[in-house]
């Protein structure tokens, strides 16, 4: 009995000390105190002559041959590819290149929204300002982000006063309405119709389509925002029909 305690305790022993050494064990280059965050930390700040770290390097052929044997368990392989001169990773299911562009200052703000269907926008009054619904997406966005629907907020760290151009082509489901679109400016600073910015068109039928062009400057600071806007001159309870729907700001 004592025999086979002593052994089932040296079994327990090993594995314990194997468990430990799974979950602790670090590799460190040039130290003997990796950071224990690290499974691998390389050191060179007591080498005289420094030096860089080479990450797996092949041609365009022999990074696509291998990307054929790789799976989702492999996502973030990294390798450098000799012809395009480029760094790539695996993201699960290709290869991706990882792009290194240049630090975005404030002068370099811009992007672009954009209605992703035809959307409804029920107007309840008559010369009251009502939000253009619908669902929207947003592309090559520089210190801007997209917020909700129809919302492209400014992310720049100081001030600035920027050109916003929004195209758009619509239907109204009354005939004779006059109606007015424009950009709303809202944030920090008292919300508001960007006075400037404001378009009106005419819908004789409800088949008509109105296609227009609206344009103006803006003066945004951190945080604030705009939208698109609308309102009817002529009519309560009717649904302005926007089939398309682009903003572009820079």
């Amino acid at each position: 009995m004592k025999k086979s305690y002593l052994r089932y305790s040296s079994i327990y022993s090993i594995i314990f000390i194997c468990l430990i050494f799974n979950i602790e064990a670090q590799v460190g280059i040039g130290t003997v105190s990796p950071n224990t965050n690290a499974m691998l930390d390389v050191d060179v700040s007591g080498l005289t002559n420094k030096k860089g770290f080479l990450p797996p390097r092949m041609t365009t052929a022999e990074k696509n041959s291998l990307g054929t044997s790789l799976v989702l368990a492999d996502k973030g392989m990294m390798v450098f590819d000799t012809d395009l001169t480029a760094f790539y990773y695996w993201n699960g299911s290709e290869w991706a290149l990882i792009r290194i562009d240049s630090v975005v200052t404030d002068e370099d703000s811009f992007g672009n929204l954009y209605l992703t269907s035809p959307a409804d926008t029920y107007i309840a009054n008559k010369n009251v300002p009502t939000k253009i619904a619908g669902t929207t997406a947003a592309e090559n966005l520089a210190n801007f982000s997209a917020v909700g629907n129809n919302r492209l907020v400014y992310t720049g760290s100081s001030t600035r006063t920027f050109s916003v151009v929004c195209s758009m082509s619509f239907s109204a489901s009354d005939k004779n309405d006059v109606f007015a679109f424009y950009i709303y400016h809202g944030g920090n600073a008292s919300p508001g119709v960007v006075a400037s910015s404001e378009v009106k068109r005419y819908i004789s039928t409800g088949a008509d389509i109105g296609a227009l062009s609206v344009s103006g400057l803006v003066t945004l600071a951190p945080n604030e925002w705009i939208e698109m806007w609308a309102l009817n001159e002529t009519d309560d309870d009717l649904n302005l029909s926007v089939e398309t729907f682009n903003i572009l700001i820079y």
